[in-house]
């Protein structure tokens, strides 16, 4: 799906059901889009579905597709169903793997793109300069301390963008005269925002930034 990227605000903005896309790709630039070189982080990354689906959506999937998640209890779980995809897309669960594989063509594309994906327990805001080209965060519910934390390792200007190991994308739930008062570069710049769906009809509106 494409579309013209919106006015960063007093426009109407797009729907996005949350288990169709976890980051709008069709309103960035194509410099800007996941591919073949892009790093994701899902930061807050839960049971993991967001990660799978920057994994397993669009024609070809990122480098790596990485949720950190800091309850364990959570984090186990994702990795637990990651396990089980893996499997069945290696043929030890046939039936699922005939069901799930028909969704990325073959068995063998899923799990490539399966290999491309890194579910695990932690502390994001502990790892330093986030060497990942695409961050989402879920961030509603973090702290100040955490969003703070999170505002200087964006700041910070490490990494090769051409390796995708220098932050350009980033999708969160705050809006940007939060994160400047938080301490965030202004070299992040909105470009968009859109309205994410949950599956329980609740809609939020994400904001889109992009790094000049």
């Amino acid at each position: 799906m494409r579309a013209a990227p919106q006015a960063p605000e007093g426009e109407q903005s797009r729907s996005v059901p949350l288990t169709a896309t976890p980051l709008p790709a069709a309103w960035l630039s194509p410099s800007h889009q996941l591919g073949p070189t892009s790093r994701f982080l899902d930061v807050g990354s839960g049971y993991g579905k967001v990660v799978l689906h920057a994994a397993l959506s669009g024609p070809q999937p990122p480098a790596l597709a990485e949720g950190v998640e800091y309850v364990p209890a959570r984090a186990a779980k994702a990795a637990a169903a990651l396990h089980d995809l893996r499997r069945a897309a290696a043929g030890a669960a046939p039936v699922d793997a005939a069901r799930v594989a028909a969704a990325a063509r073959d068995r063998a594309a899923l799990g490539a793109r399966l290999a491309a994906c890194e579910l695990r327990q932690g502390d994001a805001t502990a790892a330093g300069t986030l060497a990942h080209s695409h961050i989402y965060m879920y961030d509603k519910v973090f702290t100040p301390a955490t969003l703070g934390a999170l505002a200087r390792q964006l700041s910070r200007a490490g990494g090769d963008p051409t390796a995708g190991t220098r932050p350009a994308v980033l999708v969160s739930y705050r809006r940007p005269c939060e994160w400047r008062k938080l301490g965030l570069a202004r070299a992040w710049v909105q470009v968009s925002h859109v309205t994410m769906r949950t599956t329980g009809g609740q809609s939020f509106r994400a904001y889109v930034f992009a790094r000049a």
